[in-house]
């Protein structure tokens, strides 16, 4: 994020109300289940870089590695709607005729 000169206020892309913005229901609550994901992802991420640095000097990971742990790790993660996967307490409503 970017300051700018005479003013103290940061700049903000406000992801979270663009993305609320769109009005189209499904698609804002797979975009938020994705975003808090990618959120888990990166602080599982942190949490075994500071494990792995924790009595050492801090270690420099380049890009290229960082973006290819990255990937494998978002790669395997899936997302789970709300309420899970399983349909127990959920009602099914389909035409008899």
């Amino acid at each position: 994020m970017e300051r700018g000169a005479a003013s103290s206020a940061w700049v903000s892309f406000n992801l979270l109300g663009n993305l609320r913005a769109s009005g189209e229901g499904e698609r804002v609550t797979r975009d938020l289940m994705a975003l808090h994901l990618f959120r888990r992802v990166l602080a599982g991420l942190c949490a075994a870089h500071d494990l792995v640095t924790a009595e050492g000097d801090p270690a420099v990971m380049a890009w290229r590695d960082f973006r290819a742990e990255l990937q494998m790790v978002v790669d395997r993660q899936q997302i789970v709607p709300p309420g899970g996967l399983s349909r127990l307490g959920r009602v099914l409503a389909t035409h008899v005729f």
